[in-house]
């Protein structure tokens, strides 16, 4: 007769201690690997958003988008800056990012997003700054309307950003450091937060000192 071997309750209990270390060492590995892996994702995400920017350009004798829901300007009816590029997007997708989720996004109405086919409705991640971009309308420091080949330094000027429920961001020293609660929202890539710049290309952009911040980024015009 052969005897069968069997494990030991304290056998037992050393392999689930095993696979619980192992476990607490891999998980935040893994959390970390996948926070990049959607912090990459929201920057080609912002990339594509500045080519339909200059594709919205292109279509208009060179005007950006306004940044807020504003008589456009050749006198036709507002829209919002995401119903404008939304024509150029393949999906309701292409305004969303998925770290922070729809609590850090903000839900469009099902008729008023204005796709060219029936995936309708849309949740917007990102703001667009609109001391940059101009917004007739919303105060005279912001009633212009400005051309893509006015921008002096497009490669340093921030366009669009990572945003949340509120839609808008105004790219201030008011906004970035007095109201605490906008951080983790606006810098919730490890502390980041990832930008479009007017020359097409994303950035991501560590929170630091409004100083530091304006040095190497415009965010007035």
């Amino acid at each position: 007769m052969k005897k069968k071997n069997y494990f030991t309750l304290i056998e037992l209990l050393v392999v689930i201690a095993i696979i619980a270390i192992l476990a607490a060492i891999l998980l935040p590995a893994l959390n970390q690997a996948r926070n990049q892996a959607y912090a990459a994702a929201c920057l080609s995400t912002e990339k594509s958003l500045g080519q339909v920017v200059v594709f919205y350009a292109d279509d208009n004798n060179g005007f950006l988008v306004s940044g807020q829901r504003n008589w456009r300007f050749n006198g036709d009816y507002y829209y919002y800056w995401y119903q404008d590029l939304s024509r150029y997007l393949p999906s309701r997708k292409s305004f969303f990012c998925q770290v922070g989720g729809e609590e850090y996004a903000c839900a469009t109405e099902n008729d008023v997003i204005r796709y060219f086919h029936p995936d309708r409705g849309a949740y917007i991640s990102y703001a667009v700054d609109i001391s940059v971009s101009g917004a007739p309308g919303i105060a005279p420091e912001y009633n212009v309307w400005r051309k893509l080949n006015q921008i002096k330094a497009p490669s340093r000027t921030i366009f669009l950003m990572d945003g949340h429920s509120d839609i808008l961001f105004i790219g201030s020293e008011n906004e970035v450091l007095n109201k605490p609660q906008r951080v983790p929202k606006n810098f919730r890539h490890n502390n980041q937060t990832n930008a479009l710049l007017l020359d097409g290309h994303s950035a991501a952009v560590r929170h630091a000192s409004w100083a530091a911040l304006t040095e190497q980024y415009i965010w007035f015009l």
